[in-house]
Order: C-alpha cells, then sequence, then structure tokens
C-alpha cells in the first residue's frame, strides 16, 4: 500500500446525481414527509396534527417556530445541514420556562428532534438503491477517493476496490458511522462551567438559564460535523503511508457549505501538487 497512491479523487454529490441517483436534499424532504409518522411510531415519539392535517413532532417544533409549529418549509431542507444550525435558543428557553419540569421537557424534545432527524436521514440513505451498471469507467490502483457521499457507488458501477475509498461521512452500510450536520459548533458546550458544576446535564445546577443555554448548546455541538477530525484522520493517513499525491481532481463535487472550509485547510496541510490543486478548487 504504501506509496501506491498518486491520484487523488474527491467524490461529492453531484457524481451520485450524475449517475441518476436520487440523492438530492429535495429527495430527502420528500423521503422525510412520506416517512415521518411511521417513523415517529416507531422511535415511540410523540406526535400532533396541526389543523392543517400536517404531522408535527418535535423536529418541526424545535427547527421551526415552538411557538406556532408548523410543516417545516422547502428552505429546511434545500439547506438541511445548515439548517440545523439555525435553533432559536431565545424562543426555546421562553417556551420551555425555567422550572425543573420545563428544563426536563426541553431536553426531551431536543433528544427526540435529533433522534427522528438521525432516523430519517439514515433510513432515506439506505433505500437508495444502486443498481449495477457498466460505466466504461476504470480507475487503476494508483487512485484514492475522498468520497463525501454515503453510497459506494464507485464500487458498484466503477469497480473501485473499497480499499481505496474514504467515506469521510461514513457509508450506508453502517447507520452509526453516517455523519451529517453543521460546522458551526465544534466545542463541547460549556465545559469550564461543567466542570465548575455551575450547570448540569440534567436536574440540579446553580443557575436554570445556563442550563437551558446548555441544552441547546450541546444540542449544535451533537449536529456539527466535527469534519476537522475526519480531515486530521485524512492527513495522518497520507503521512504515515508516505502518500504522495500528484494530481487531484474534483468529480462533480457539490460541498455543503459545512465542508468547505475543513477541505480548504486540509488542503493547506498537503505538500506539493496535491496542496496547490486543493486550493485552486476551493478558489
Amino acid at each position: 500500500m504504501k506509496g501506491q497512491y498518486t491520484k487523488l479523487f474527491l467524490i461529492g454529490n453531484g457524481f451520485d446525481r450524475w449517475q441518476g441517483l436520487p440523492t438530492s436534499y429535495d429527495n430527502f424532504r420528500q423521503y422525510y414527509f412520506e416517512h415521518i409518522l411511521e417513523i415517529s411510531k416507531q422511535l415511540r415519539i410523540k406526535t400532533e396534527v396541526d389543523k392543517a392535517g400536517n404531522i408535527i413532532t418535535p423536529v418541526e417544533k424545535i427547527f421551526g417556530d415552538i411557538f406556532n409549529p408548523k410543516k417545516l418549509p422547502g428552505e429546511f431542507f434545500w439547506n438541511f445541514e445548515s439548517s440545523m444550525a439555525l435553533l432559536d435558543d431565545q424562543n426555546i428557553a421562553l417556551y420551555f420556562g425555567k422550572s425543573y419540569k420545563g428544563v426536563y421537557q426541553m431536553q426531551e424534545t431536543l433528544n427526540a428532534a435529533l433522534e427522528i432527524l438521525r432516523k430519517v436521514f439514515g433510513d432515506w440513505i439506505k433505500s437508495i438503491s444502486i443498481e449495477d451498471k457498466e460505466t466504461g469507467y476504470i480507475f487503476d490502483d494508483s487512485c484514492y477517493f475522498i468520497n463525501f457521499n454515503y453510497t459506494n457507488t464507485l464500487e458498484k458501477r466503477f469497480q473501485v476496490d473499497e480499499r481505496n475509498v474514504n467515506y469521510i461521512h461514513g457509508d450506508f452500510s453502517d447507520a452509526e458511522s453516517i455523519v451529517f450536520g453543521h460546522s458551526k459548533h465544534p466545542e463541547i458546550a460549556f465545559p469550564e462551567l461543567m466542570e465548575q458544576k455551575f450547570i448540569h446535564r440534567i436536574g440540579g445546577g446553580k443557575s436554570k438559564r445556563l442550563r437551558e443555554l446548555y441544552l441547546v448548546e450541546n444540542a449544535l455541538y451533537e449536529t456539527d460535523k466535527h469534519v476537522q477530525d475526519n480531515i486530521d484522520d485524512l492527513c495522518e493517513f497520507m503521512t504515515i503511508d508516505g502518500v504522495h499525491i500528484e494530481d487531484i481532481t474534483d468529480i462533480y463535487v457539490e460541498y455543503s457549505r459545512a465542508v468547505t472550509p475543513q477541505i480548504r485547510q486540509a488542503g493547506n496541510r498537503l505538500s506539493g501538487l496535491a496542496e496547490t490543486a486543493y486550493a485552486s478548487l476551493l478558489a
């Protein structure tokens, strides 16, 4: 393996869409509305129905108007990952109040919203069927792929050895590996205050207001991609294995806004032509 790779390919969602796969966030939106009731029942999470007949779950409450939850707009899904960072902490805290019961309900609702989104997203990824098809393209073993997708299109349609693919956000075969979200809050919520016991994950504490803020901040932390860790692992792999990249190709990449800064930083940590190519791709 050492020194084997000389070509690096960056694979994004445009690659799968080029192959005719239903992997757009609009496809996810349709899947969400078709399966949200079923999945909420599977998770034993209570739902409501608004006057228009729309299913209201904790997702609609946390990521919409919590005082008047409605069907989530298309914009939420079309900018899905960045939308997960748009929690209105002030309204959420005001809605639940400062009582111990309110704080507990706030944590339960936040947890339920994230649990639903993880389940729906993971199930959607697993539902994408990729039929074997001869494409006429062949990649030799000098090629290494950083795959931002969750699908195994490379293996099924281009006969790429899975050992030559880095699923930087996880892959469909392992639901626990799937990573999605924003890049706005990579830090643990209020670690110093936690250490000094000013706030706790639930229950007691010296400030109810701080506990409320902690719950929202922690939800933001949990929905962050933490892509810097993946970038570090990738760069370590290249260093340890003596990978010498001579050429980088961007194949139909559609980077999310959450990823681009980290990829740019990774590019700056690669050497020679690889560094130049990364920088030019993301300029």
